[in-house]
């Protein structure tokens, strides 16, 4: 479970004014996320990009940089951050 990470999640779904997901629906998205980055830990620690998907690569640089979903967490995490300093 990602209790923490949906909380950050709805803070930022908040701020922009987006529709939140359900939770179950958010740590589906949130694991797809996750796996992705674990690949991408996995292939620097053993410098072997080239068994990556590229496509899949790609769809997901991309998907980082535009989905509402990740924009939403990171401005949860930043929120979050403001409030500790």
């Amino acid at each position: 479970m990602y209790p923490q990470e949906y909380r950050l999640y709805k803070i930022g779904c908040d701020r922009f004014g987006y529709e939140e997901m359900s939770e179950a629906d958010f740590m589906v998205r949130w694991s797809e996320f996750e796996a992705h980055a674990e690949a991408l830990k996995a292939a620097d620690a053993t410098q072997n990009f080239e068994l990556l998907d590229t496509e899949k690569r790609a769809e997901m640089q991309a998907r980082m940089k535009e989905d509402p979903f990740v924009k939403a967490v990171l401005v949860g995490m930043a929120e979050e951050n403001q409030s500790k300093d």
